[in-house]
């Protein structure tokens, strides 16, 4: 073989074993930063602090006025929190949200639905939790064991979800669904469908 190509070879494979031991600092690209945790103030009142993500869990604490929390755990509209060495659930609604640079931060919630006529009446909310307005487009699906029986792209672009607002609106099927599944440029939320409100 000839001694240049011997070389090279061996160049390349320093190369490489660089790049492995040291990682992509060393090509000159920095290590991207892992997102902020979501920060919240108890601005206006004590909040209380609840053992579970739902309004009639048990109180075991208060988020005082005047405190700033960082989210361990985030589920719909309420954030897991540690406050004088006790964790647990505060509504995220009860609360200011803090933001170095403003941004939307849109949170999913089902309720729910009914039975009307034969027809079944899904029950959904949007909340913008963030500092700046949401415009990009969500699109909805709702399963049967898998397969899908609606879905729908809602536009925001001339009607925004205003920061610290939110949306509320049912989806009708003749088929009862299993499960949703909202989409947004961010990613994907997903879960089952809730319990029977009402048969009408």
């Amino acid at each position: 073989m000839h001694p240049d190509l011997c070389r090279t070879r061996r160049l390349v494979g320093l190369c490489a074993l660089t790049v492995l031991l040291l990682g992509p600092g060393a090509l000159g690209q920095q290590p991207q930063a892992p997102p902020a945790p979501r920060r919240d103030k108890a601005a206006w009142t004590d909040v209380p602090l609840r053992s579970a993500p739902r309004p009639d869990a048990k109180e075991i604490g208060k988020v005082p006025v005047g405190t700033v929390v960082e989210a361990i755990e985030k589920q719909d509209y309420w954030v897991k929190v540690k406050v004088k060495n006790k964790v647990g659930w505060a509504a995220s609604t009860a609360m200011e949200r803090l933001m170095e640079t403003p941004a939307p931060d849109i949170d999913f919630v089902h309720s729910g639905y009914k039975i009307i006529a034969g027809t079944y009446r899904y029950f959904f909310g949007i909340r913008n939790s963030g500092l700046a307005n949401y415009t990009d487009p969500i699109t909805l699906a709702l399963y049967n064991q898998g397969k899908v029986i609606f879905t729908h792209t809602y536009t925001f672009t001339s009607n925004p979800i205003r920061a610290s607002g939110g949306r509320s609106f049912y989806v009708d099927t003749d088929t009862k669904a299993t499960s949703y599944e909202f989409a947004t440029k961010e990613g994907k939320y997903s879960g089952p469908i809730g319990k029977l409100i009402e048969r009408m």
